[in-house]
């Protein structure tokens, strides 16, 4: 084995490849599952938009690869309930990870409820 395949084996695991661009489709993200098995081993998880996730989820069948998404991203100023519902959905979905965006503005100028609110309303809903 060459040092480059014991380096590939060792690193992958580690790996989230993500596509978050707004011009993502289909196509797009069946490539990037593609690019999440190779003969030297499989990376640690895809991260989608939420939209994404079921597709995602089929086309890793039969990986270990997880999925992962977001939710109130890019910019964090969604309500917390629809990060709430957002959340859900993802998980519902198949998505192993999500991760939210805090109203990061907000909450850099003192302003700390919402995200308060979202951690909140997530960390007491059961999920699946």
């Amino acid at each position: 084995m060459t040092n480059k395949v014991i380096w590939a084996k060792r690193i992958l695991p580690l790996i989230d490849l993500t596509s978050l661009n707004d011009n993502d489709d289909d196509e797009v993200i069946e490539k990037l599952c593609k690019q999440a098995v190779t003969p030297q081993g499989e990376v640690a998880a895809v991260c989608v938009y939420s939209k994404f996730v079921e597709l995602a989820k089929k086309c890793l069948l039969g990986s270990k690869v997880k999925i992962a998404t977001v939710t109130n991203f890019p910019f964090g100023n969604q309500s917390a309930d629809a990060v709430l519902c957002m959340t859900k959905m993802a998980i519902e979905d198949g998505a192993n990870e999500v991760d939210v965006v805090i109203p990061y503005k907000d909450y850099l100028s003192g302003n700390t409820n919402t995200t308060k609110e979202i951690i909140r309303k997530i960390k007491l809903t059961r999920f699946r």
